[in-house]
């Protein structure tokens, strides 16, 4: 196969020479009249393109091609074309023609001698002053016309971004010559610029993105791309995805997200203690610890770093609420009084009086403060005694279970008089 030598320029063709007027003639004439049908339509201008109308040709004789496509180039545009039945307003530049096998049956069997012919058009405010097919803002593809050529060139070796296709081949029976296009495709490299793809009051996301780029993150000129440093910034989460295209591009995204700060909190109010809890994001500095708290309350300090550098602070401040409690018991020979406080400031000492016994219990709380338990414990006398009479004589005896006092002796004559006195706990006679 021969070595293509005219790719590169989107009309060139190569030819034993050029077409014959008559022949010119007979392709105009026969395109009179037509009736052409849509193929597609593609709306790029999103993208920064334009519109390309795609539209067809059916069962079209194969010796009228070349003349056919040569009619159409120099024509190079049309105004308002008029496409089953659908008016396109406007001027429209051709910016391609291709061609493939009919459907068409000959004798039971598809037909060589019949082709079906696509042309491509865009409309002109979108048009390059260079004719290409099917150029976009994303790709450029140029196409190079073989007519009566010996052989078929060796399609080109591709390269990241750019493709070559031989199509249309049909050899003449007659003089072993061939007619044939190679198209080639190249993508370009395409950025959507800088913008804004979040904004929210805890983050703001700056993105850009890059497509069709070559290896060693350049364009189709070989020029570098301006990429945004990947590289560690204080306050900015950096993000880069990249994906890989079947001609060997690469579609880059960046995304970097600057995180706020923002500030919120809770309270929790309980029947023993108030807690409040204030959380600050994104602090460009660590909060320093509680280095002390009042008695009562109970100070917490937690820092997180994050993943922007930053800092996320959450003070924890409990303040305690004394609860009281207590439990009474009232018997005949006593009474006991408990009183109870989970957060008390004071420690309860001993306050005994006579005829009372005191308990308590102080244990040290987390806030500083003391849980204590104190019961006191009242003694009540009881009273009794007994009479015995006799004929020699009369015994009275008197008991107390608490007495205030101690018995003494107190004989007169005619009486004998017996005491016993024993201290009970809580400092009275029995």
């Amino acid at each position: 196969m021969a070595d293509p030598s005219s790719s590169s320029s989107s009309s060139s063709s190569s030819s034993s020479g050029p077409v014959p007027d008559f022949e010119l003639d007979r392709a105009r004439e026969w395109l009179q009249g037509r009736k052409w049908k849509l193929e597609r339509v593609d709306d790029k201008r999103a993208g920064g393109g334009g519109v390309y109308i795609t539209r067809k040709l059916v069962e079209v004789p194969r010796e009228l091609i070349r003349a056919l496509v040569e009619v159409c180039i120099a024509e190079a545009a049309t105004t308002d074309p008029q496409i089953e039945g659908r008016v396109y307003w406007g001027e429209w530049k051709f910016t391609r023609h291709l061609w493939e096998r009919s459907d068409r049956e000959e004798g039971g069997a598809p037909s060589d001698n019949w082709l079906v012919f696509y042309q491509t058009m865009c409309d002109v405010d979108a048009a390059g002053d260079t004719w290409t097919n099917g150029s976009s803002c994303a790709e450029r593809s140029t196409i190079t016309y073989y007519w009566d050529a010996p052989s078929v060139v060796e399609c080109p070796q591709g390269s990241p971004g750019v493709v070559y296709r031989i199509g249309g081949i049909f050899r003449d029976n007659d003089t072993g010559l061939f007619n044939y296009f190679l198209e080639r495709t190249e993508r370009l490299v395409v950025t959507t610029g800088e913008w804004t793809s979040e904004e929210s009051p805890a983050r703001e996301t700056e993105s850009q993105v890059f497509l069709n780029v070559r290896q060693g993150d350049v364009d189709e000129s070989g020029s570098a791309v301006p990429l945004w440093e990947m590289d560690e910034e204080k306050g900015l989460v950096k993000r880069e995805s990249r994906t890989k295209n079947p001609d060997c591009t690469t579609d880059i995204r960046q995304d970097f997200t600057a995180p706020k700060p923002q500030r919120g909190g809770s309270v929790r109010v309980a029947a023993d203690q108030v807690e409040t809890v204030t959380t600050e994001t994104e602090q460009t500095a660590p909060s320093e610890a509680p280095s002390s708290s009042s008695a009562g309350w109970i100070l917490e300090s937690q820092v997180r770093p994050t993943e922007a550098g930053n800092f996320d602070v959450t003070r924890r401040a409990t303040e305690a609420h004394d609860q009281t409690g207590g439990a009474k018991e009232d018997r005949a020979d006593q009474t006991a009084t408990t009183e109870t406080h989970t957060q008390n400031s004071s420690e309860v000492s001993e306050s005994r009086a006579s005829g009372t016994i005191v308990e308590y219990r102080n244990v040290p709380t987390a806030f500083g403060l003391n849980q204590t338990v104190k019961t006191t414990t009242e003694a009540h006398d009881q009273t009794g005694g007994a009479t015995e009479d006799r004929a020699d004589q009369t015994a009275t005896t008197e008991t107390h279970t608490q007495n205030s006092s101690a018995v003494s002796e107190s004989r007169s004559s005619g009486t004998i008089v017996e005491y016993r006195n024993v201290p009970t706990a809580f400092g009275l006679n029995q």
